[in-house]
């Protein structure tokens, strides 16, 4: 974003604006490959590591790659009808993710799909 500070995320949801927050900064706390890469989620064969393509780190809805922001934002299936609704197309310019509120919704989206997995945790 260079020199120019982002918009604030909208509403009082301080939860929300942590979210759009770290996952600017790439270091999502509800993400499985940044908790693993620093110890927080051992995978039963790899306590830690930093590669993305590990199987502890996999995204949970989808196990198609992990769940890093870039994935979840542009890339995950279960945003598609997200990214289609907020942007008119399911491939967005990653820079039309300057938007706080879309960046939140998307987020929020992401965090409801995987909630049904998360008894199960993947490998």
């Amino acid at each position: 974003m260079g020199d120019r500070l982002p918009n604030p995320v909208p509403g009082d949801d301080r939860g929300a604006a942590v979210d759009v927050h770290q996952l600017r900064a790439g270091q999502w706390g509800r993400s499985r490959q940044y908790l693993h890469r620093i110890g927080r989620l051992p995978g039963r064969t790899c306590p830690q590591c930093p590669e993305w393509d590990c199987p502890a780190a996999k995204c949970l809805v989808c196990g198609e790659e992990a769940d890093v922001p870039e994935h979840v934002l542009l890339r995950c299936r279960c945003t598609d009808g997200a990214r289609h609704r907020l942007f008119g197309t399911t491939n967005p310019d990653p820079t039309r993710l300057r938007d706080g509120g879309a960046v939140a919704d998307l987020a929020r989206n992401y965090l409801r799909h995987r909630e049904p997995f998360e008894g199960y945790g993947r490998p």
